[in-house]
């Protein structure tokens, strides 16, 4: 792995100008100074592994007992308050973020555990499960853009028109695709470690399990360029989709307010809500992506194993309890059944007759 964050060429260009020499030696400088104090607070931060297991354990097993709840509140509905597609969307955000959450528990005690193929299969689960809870929050803030604002363009309205159909094949297509990013990173991990038990019987056999990593090995290459325009394109959705929104409910507060107040409308209660809920999850979102860049690309900063086994799993940690508290506050479901179970819990009579029904 370089030890180097930047092409050295870059620090040997010649010039004639030396005011232009010495600012670039000063911007060199401060950029060495800022990595310095990055290490520095990321070193106070990761080398004591037993802070890192207990924030990992207290966060996933929130997030584990919150999506349970929300689990709960949905198969109990009996009035069905989340439609197709919503409904759709929501049960994949909440299975996958208890699968991100239940694997990332188990994969913090993997001290445990066997070093093999089932903690192999771990880190795939966790990989795909946490990019399976990102993408699921770009599918949310499309179908809220399709039903909040109103486009007069003709490929928007068809977009709105078909929206189930769009939001379903789009989730298709995004877990073909996860499925086949996380067996591109994976399968050379699993390549060598057959050829390491194996070379030893026969050449032939080392000679294709070399030829064999070689071609996966090309193909993780291209598969991590080709997942950061994936990133980098469900960003873009998501300044859109919410940046489009919230121009659009700025306009409208601001024609209501000559007629009636503006927030008296539940709609448009509701409607900024959820936009204000939007911006946060594209924060959020931002964030995590920058994190799965890091990891993606560690020789960026030099970060060992332990170091980018940090940064992906921290920040998909926070990323899915964010999402989860969310989830939580924007979806009238959850919000009124936590309030039953909280005021069952305060009366006393939280043994009695299941509130969830």
């Amino acid at each position: 792995m370089s030890t180097c964050c930047l092409c050295p060429r870059l620090w040997n260009i010649n010039t004639e100008n030396p005011k232009e020499e010495r600012g670039r030696e000063t911007s060199t400088t401060l950029s060495d100074q800022l990595s310095s104090n990055f290490f520095f607070l990321f070193n106070m931060i990761t080398t004591d592994q037993s802070f890192y297991y207990a924030t990992i354990s207290v966060l996933t097993v929130t997030g584990i007992c919150m999506n349970v709840f929300f689990a709960f509140c949905m198969l109990f509905d009996n009035q069905r308050s989340l439609k197709p597609p919503l409904a759709v969307l929501v049960g994949t955000a909440v299975f996958h973020t208890i699968l991100l959450q239940a694997s990332l528990l188990s994969y913090t005690f993997k001290s445990f555990w066997e070093d093999g193929p089932a903690v192999d299969v771990m880190v795939a689960v966790i990989i795909y499960a946490g990019l399976s809870v990102m993408s699921t929050s770009v599918w949310l803030s499309a179908f809220y853009y399709a039903k909040i604002v109103s486009s007069q363009s003709a490929t928007l309205a068809w977009v709105k028109r078909n929206i189930t159909a769009v939001v379903y094949g789009g989730l298709v297509v995004d877990k073909i695709y996860l499925f086949l990013f996380v067996f591109s990173i994976t399968m050379p991990k699993l390549l060598a470690e057959a050829h390491t038990n194996t070379n030893t019987s026969s050449p032939t056999n080392a000679t294709v399990g070399d030829e064999d990593q070689t071609v996966w090995h090309s193909v993780r290459f291209y598969f991590r360029y080709v997942h950061v325009f994936y990133l980098l394109l469900f960003i873009t959705l998501m300044f859109w989709a919410w940046g489009c929104t919230s121009g659009y409910l700025c306009r409208h507060v601001r024609r209501m307010e000559g007629s009636v107040s503006p927030f008296s409308s539940p709609q448009l209660r509701s409607q900024v809500r959820v936009a204000i809920q939007g911006i946060v999850q594209t924060v959020l979102y931002i964030v995590c992506a920058v994190a799965q860049f890091i990891a993606l690309f560690p020789e960026w900063l030099s970060l060992d194993g332990r170091a980018r086994e940090y940064v992906h799993n921290g920040s998909i940690t926070f990323y899915a309890l964010g999402t989860t508290i969310n989830l939580g506050c924007g979806q009238h479901l959850f919000r009124e059944k936590t309030v039953q179970v909280l005021t069952r819990v305060k009366s006393g009579n939280c043994w009695k007759k299941s509130s969830l029904r």
